[in-house]
């Protein structure tokens, strides 16, 4: 594992910094994620990414069991323009996703939609972590 900075810790997920290839990495908790909590992590990700001038992101959600519909439709509608608008498009995400939230929220779709919003960010899923982190590192 990478060495990784905390830079804010919440019930329901940390976000770090991986300076090495100065990822944004956030890591949920295991458990269901209420919308608030949802949103506020996206949001709080997304004002470190803008400080530390983030160009690539891991999203651990392996141990998270669901997110609502209408939280993911935020992401898309929300959350994803506002993070274009604010960083840029020309970026990375790894996404380490576990099957079961594969199969019950169609994250395969969700990537596939984000993707096509732009040419420049790139979303890949992952199983693990390791996986995740040198795919990361081969665009630096």
């Amino acid at each position: 594992m990478r060495p990784l900075t905390a830079l804010h810790t919440h019930k329901v997920a940390t976000i770090f910094h991986q300076p090495d290839l100065n990822a944004l990495v956030v890591i949920w908790n295991k458990g269901v994620v209420r919308s608030e909590d949802y949103r506020h992590l996206w949001r709080k990700a997304t004002d470190f990414a803008e400080e530390h001038k983030i160009q690539h992101w891991l999203n651990n959600e392996t141990d998270l069991e669901v997110v609502s519909p209408q939280d993911l439709k935020w992401a898309f509608d929300e959350w994803f323009p506002d993070s274009v608008a604010r960083l840029g498009m020309k970026r990375r995400v790894a996404l380490v996703v576990s099957k079961r939230f594969y199969t019950e929220m169609g994250t395969s779709n969700l990537i596939q939609t984000f993707g096509k919003q732009g040419e420049e960010a790139i979303f890949k899923r992952f199983k693990d972590t390791e996986e995740a982190f040198e795919w990361l590192a081969e665009a630096n």
